[in-house]
């Protein structure tokens, strides 16, 4: 049973992802099949090599189009943060703390430390973003050769 469960499981994923590809490429799946099959038949693995490199160089776009759509994300929400800020910052220095106790005064200066501290959070976390989608210097994907 689990057999033919895992069986059944298979094909319909085989077939969603043959329809799936034929969909996102415009492209049928048998003909780019066949063109793989003729160039490994041929030992062209230089356009077997070449096909692959263009695989690889749209997943890279892909990526860095997505981590363009996460900094400008980021940036937004920083900047709609740091206007939040300035906004409470306003609010508190306009509230006269000296008409205040001691205690809402310190409440008025932890509300403003917390206000940098996920300024400072954001502003970190937009240069991870950055640093991640940069390549390291001299590196080259494509480079077999090992130093």
């Amino acid at each position: 049973m689990k057999f033919i469960t895992g069986l059944v499981t298979g094909l319909a994923l085989g077939a969603a992802g043959a329809v799936y590809y034929s969909v996102k490429s415009g492209r049928d799946l048998r003909v780019a099949y066949e063109d793989v099959r003729a160039e490994i038949e041929a030992r062209n693995y230089e356009a077997l090599g070449g096909r692959i490199e263009r695989g690889f160089a749209d997943v890279q776009a892909q990526i860095e189009e997505r981590l363009n759509q996460v900094r400008a994300g980021a940036g937004a929400a920083l900047e709609e943060a740091d206007e939040a800020a300035g906004e409470a910052a306003a609010a508190l220095d306009e509230g006269a703390p000296d008409d205040l106790d001691a205690d809402a005064e310190s409440i008025a200066d932890d509300v403003t430390d917390a206000i940098d501290a996920v300024e400072d959070a954001g502003t970190a976390a937009v240069s991870e973003i950055g640093d991640a989608g940069e390549t390291p210097s001299g590196a080259d994907p494509w480079n077999r050769e090992r130093a």
